[in-house]
């Protein structure tokens, strides 16, 4: 049976190779997600399409960004 990949790259690093294994949860807060995508998290209400073919990109199933302390 398969395990599920679940990352939380805290602080975010810019060298992670990206590309292996399918990451199935993608768990980073709004700067992480910013450094590691490019685009302001707050754009996946407005424009989602455009996170689509960097998440494939990625090979992450599921993004779950945090917010708060």
């Amino acid at each position: 049976s398969r395990v599920p990949v679940v990352l939380n790259p805290s602080p975010a690093c810019p060298d992670f190779p990206w590309g292996g294994p399918t990451i199935d949860y993608l768990i980073t807060n709004e700067s992480e997600a910013t450094a590691l995508f490019g685009l302001s998290p707050a754009s996946l209400l407005t424009e989602p399409s455009h996170w689509l073919p960097l998440l494939k990109q990625k090979k992450v199933s599921t993004l779950i960004i945090t917010r708060g302390p």
